[in-house]
């Protein structure tokens, strides 16, 4: 039998360097990470250019977070409560070298911040469309004036926004896809939130009663209760050290007064020695007689227009011992009963200040306004009225949001309940903790409630983005695992081999 002589083929070498850049090119096109990827990059582009020659804004409360010259009469950093500030902002101020560098520092990390949440709440969708509405969304958020601008200045508002996003980031993943890493990350971001300022205990306090409730599902069980137990000791620590950072206030300014007694001596000032009604309620709870003292604000709501006269009846009451003593001790207590015996008047007040904080119109004090980006795409977020809560960007996705849930139920879809939850707890926390900075404020409250502010958008996003997602997947019975995940409990199907041309390679395409 004559052997069979194979065709005679052409030598092929290896491709050109053209033809494998060209190679290279296609599959980058054709991954499902790219347009991420570029998004993510032109984020961070611009995020750059707007701080890019930033010059770093110094304002009285400056020196308070890390050494000036000549040297302030305090210590600037003590982890146990020892300085008029929390340990994290000073810390973090003292690995750098100027203001310049912790203003880039700062930029840097909150386009980290912002990026990471966006990731990782897009990475939680099951529909492509719904990832990229959910990391557009929260990119434009990431570049208002509201969270750029803070950048500049050397103050708490831009670390501690950029912790409280990644802090969010970490719990989101933790509560889709529970696991040790994202436990470790949310404990350790939260921390270093809560503790970032002082008296704000309350919030890893509610997250250890949502962790605890959550353990009551056994999935996870050990997991959820550890977490729980750290938020635990994260409470315990903030409540150790806020009444010493209360005292240690004192040195800051000469005045020689506590953080109590300023910021509930504002509070007396502005709201509640010029209504005859909380003032005849306070005196009998305590108040002492303000009789030779300045009269109160005649401005309601949070204008600063009165403010130097506020410093006039400050120089008053720090001549005034019993006023002290009373606002050190008894008048946290005293505005806490007066606002669970008077909850209609105070809610009322409430709401007439709240427009407000949430639009956050960007004060020209703490820095030139750092637009980010152009016109109409810095019209998503922080818009509206700033006297009525009905004509905000926050009320209105809240309108968004019950009528997606709306569709969803009436579509039967189901959504990633883990996901929706999350998004409405942080919802509830963000309001609970706005309500509490607005009791304990009279000045600057849209600065004091940095960062809840852009905390409440991210959950009111969460929430809209777990229902679009629904909506976009099909029905429950449609809902198929993410590419990459296996159902929990269902084995994978083996590889089917080839009978085809390409046989001998298990599981290869048809």
């Amino acid at each position: 039998m004559t052997p069979r002589i194979p065709d005679a083929r052409p030598d092929v070498g290896p491709p050109a360097p053209r033809q494998r850049a060209a190679r290279l090119i296609r599959d980058l096109a054709a991954h499902p990470l790219t347009p991420f990827v570029l998004l993510g990059a032109a984020y961070a582009a611009v995020r750059i250019a707007a701080a890019w020659g930033l010059t770093p804004v110094i304002l009285g409360d400056s020196d308070t977070y890390r050494p000036s010259t000549p040297p302030a009469p305090h210590p600037v950093l003590s982890f146990t409560g020892g300085a008029p500030r929390s340990w994290v902002v000073p810390a973090f101020y003292a690995l750098l070298p100027s203001d310049q560098a912790r203003v880039a520092a700062q930029a840097a990390i909150s386009i980290g911040a912002w990026l990471t949440l966006a990731s990782v709440l897009a990475a939680s969708m099951r529909s492509r469309v719904a990832a990229y509405v959910a990391f557009v969304a929260v990119a434009l958020l990431g570049t208002t004036p509201q969270v750029a601008g803070w950048d500049q200045a050397i103050l708490s508002e831009s670390l501690s926004l950029s912790l409280a996003v990644l802090s969010l980031a970490a719990w989101v993943r933790l509560a889709t896809r529970p696991s040790t890493v994202p436990a470790v990350l949310a404990v350790f971001t939260t921390t270093l939130w809560v503790i970032s300022r002082p008296f704000q205990f309350t919030l890893s306090l509610g997250l250890a009663a949502v962790c605890a409730a959550w353990a009551l599902r056994r999935e996870h069980r050990a997991l959820k209760l550890a977490v729980t137990a750290a938020l635990v000791m994260v409470t315990g620590w903030s409540v150790l050290i806020s009444p010493r950072i209360n005292d240690g206030y004192r040195s800051r300014d000469g005045y020689g007064v506590s953080y109590y007694q300023e910021a509930f001596g504002q509070n007396f000032y502005k709201r509640y020695l010029g209504d005859p009604v909380a003032e005849a309620w306070f005196r009998e709870h305590g108040m002492p007689d303000w009789e030779g003292m300045s009269a109160p604000s005649p401005w309601t709501g949070t204008t600063l227009d009165d403010y130097g006269e506020w410093h006039v009846f400050f120089a008053e009451l720090r001549e005034r011992p019993d006023w002290l003593q009373w606002l050190d001790d008894d008048a946290q207590g005293a505005i806490v009963r007066y606002s669970l015996t008077h909850p209609g008047q105070v809610l009322r007040d409430f709401l007439r200040e709240a427009p407000l904080m949430l639009t956050t119109p960007w004060n020209n004090v703490y820095g030139p306004e750092v637009g980010v980006l152009p016109g109409p795409l810095d019209r998503l977020w922080f818009w509206g009225s700033t006297t009525s809560i009905l004509r905000t960007d926050a009320f209105a996705w809240a309108v968004l949001d019950a009528a997606l849930g709306a569709a969803v139920i009436l579509s039967r879809r189901r959504p990633s309940w883990p996901l929706l939850t999350t998004g409405v707890i942080v919802i509830a926390a963000s309001c609970a903790f706005l309500f509490q900075v607005w009791l304990g404020s009279a000045y600057e409250i849209a600065r004091h409630a940095v960062p809840m502010t852009q905390v409440l958008r991210v959950g009111l996003l969460i929430v809209a983005v777990a229902l679009l997602d629904a909506m976009l997947s099909g029905s429950a019975r449609d809902h198929q695992p993410a590419p990459g995940q296996r159902e929990r409990g269902r084995a994978k199907p083996a590889p089917v081999p080839s009978t085809g041309p390409e046989a001998g390679r298990v599981g290869s395409a048809p």
